[in-house]
């Protein structure tokens, strides 16, 4: 059993380490974790074997860096080679601490072990009779927070979230930090609610965010939050709860500042995606579809050439039944930098689509390419929009019920009796399907 004069793990490391976490997670944050990962390293060689606290301290930081920069595989592999094997000489806390960090970093990988380590851990943690937060604060703050008396709740949330801290469990870390930055938003601590729901990866809790920002009407709390966001938010898992909250407030961002996170947001557009879809990439370019239309000529340019060179624009479906669902996000995103880029790139942009829509259809965003295609065909003017309607109606060939409906915006003659006798048989297959 774990009992209440047991130090918290963090309490049993030397202080000079406990600085060089806070120092390191710090820069990580704002994307020098290329720097901080061999600091690290050197850090773990160095420090002498007696000192095990200090050597998994450091070993937890390494993998949560990596977990939270979408590396799960890494951070596994640091894990097991670092922390795993110090973890039985820990108290009995630190052991539960452990534990249940890599039931994270499991879970996170997909891996099937992650379940059976956390239900493993929730049996353990009840017979040592040892929580991740404490009740009693809980409900202090629980109570002061449903009379309404907010400032009450700040004391005891915030030891909630020391204690997290202190515990060096991420899941309780990130559980606190939502459960604080909720309230600082309560209170209209905006810029602290930003920071604490960002680091949370409470994502859910960015609209509310930004709809509380832009009642304020405050010009320089809005670039405050940006330059908070572009500084801190550059581990991915962070940066994806960010996007959420850009994509939420592009009406309050004053034109001055989107260059600057267009050029934050360009080298996350060029990140390959995920497998299962979503993402890093997929987040960066959500953002955009609403910026887009509002980009300098020069940006809307380099953001649409990323879009173009970007492989899976380039390339074709993977074959069979798969999908590449991220496509449809950069299609999007592209429909709205269009009108804001310049003119005469345009007919570069249309021949790096049309394909899009001819060789390498796919049925997930067929909708969103042929938008695309429209929105060209209205500002590239009637020689663009004659050479679109060209490649989308050869003729003899079947077309689908999209390209039936567009006839008369690009100025296609009636269809021949092949045609339509095509496009009739392929309407009654899918509705045979659908009935299915």
């Amino acid at each position: 059993m774990v009992t209440t004069t047991e130090p918290l793990f963090l309490e049993t490391v030397s202080p000079v380490v406990r600085k060089v976490l806070v120092a390191e997670r710090l820069r990580a944050m704002r994307g020098k974790l290329v720097e901080v990962l061999p600091r690290l390293r050197g850090l773990v060689d160095e420090t002498p074997a007696d000192k095990t606290a200090d050597v998994v301290a450091l070993g937890l930081l390494w993998s949560e860096l990596l977990h939270l920069d979408g590396r799960e595989e890494k951070g596994l592999a640091i894990f097991k080679e670092v922390v795993e094997p110090r973890q039985g000489s820990l108290p009995i806390a630190g052991q539960l601490v452990v534990s249940d960090n890599l039931s994270v970093l499991q879970m996170a990988s997909l891996s099937g072990e992650g379940v059976a380590t956390f239900y493993h851990l929730v049996d353990r943690r009840r017979v040592a009779q040892f929580e991740w937060s404490d009740s009693l604060d809980l409900l202090e703050a629980q109570g002061a927070i449903e009379k309404e008396k907010y400032n009450e709740a700040l004391p005891p949330l915030w030891r909630n979230l020391v204690r997290a801290h202190a515990l060096g469990s991420w899941r309780a870390s990130r559980w606190a930090a939502e459960r604080y930055g909720k309230l600082c938003l309560k209170i209209g601590a905006l810029e602290e609610a930003c920071h604490y729901l960002i680091t949370a990866e409470a994502e859910k809790e960015m609209e509310p965010l930004a709809v509380t920002i832009g009642r304020r009407r405050d010009l320089e709390l809005i670039r405050t939050v940006l330059r908070r966001v572009m500084a801190y938010a550059n581990l991915r898992r962070h940066f994806i709860a960010a996007c959420k909250l850009l994509a939420v407030i592009p009406d309050l961002i004053p034109d001055d500042d989107l260059p600057a996170i267009s050029e934050w947001l360009l080298p996350r557009c060029r990140e390959l995606p995920v497998r299962n879809g979503g993402g890093v990439m997929r987040a960066a370019w959500e953002a955009l579809q609403e910026l887009g239309s509002r980009l300098p000529k020069t940006t809307s340019k380099q953001m649409i050439e990323a879009a173009l060179s970007h492989p899976i624009w380039q390339a074709p479906p993977p074959g069979g039944n798969w999908i590449v669902p991220d496509r449809k996000d950069v299609v999007e995103a592209v429909t709205f930098l269009v009108h804001s880029a310049p003119a005469e790139y345009l007919p570069e942009v249309v021949d790096a689509t049309l394909p899009l829509a001819t060789d390498r259809v796919q049925d997930h965003d067929h909708a969103s390419v042929v938008n695309l295609l429209c929105n060209l065909a209205e500002l590239g003017g009637s020689a663009l929009k004659a050479k679109i309607a060209t490649t989308l109606y050869t003729p003899g060939k079947p077309i689908n019920r999209i390209l039936a409906q567009l006839t008369g915006f690009f100025g296609v003659e009636a269809l021949t009796t092949v045609q339509w006798e095509a496009f009739a048989d392929r309407v009654i297959e899918e509705t045979r399907l659908t009935v299915q």
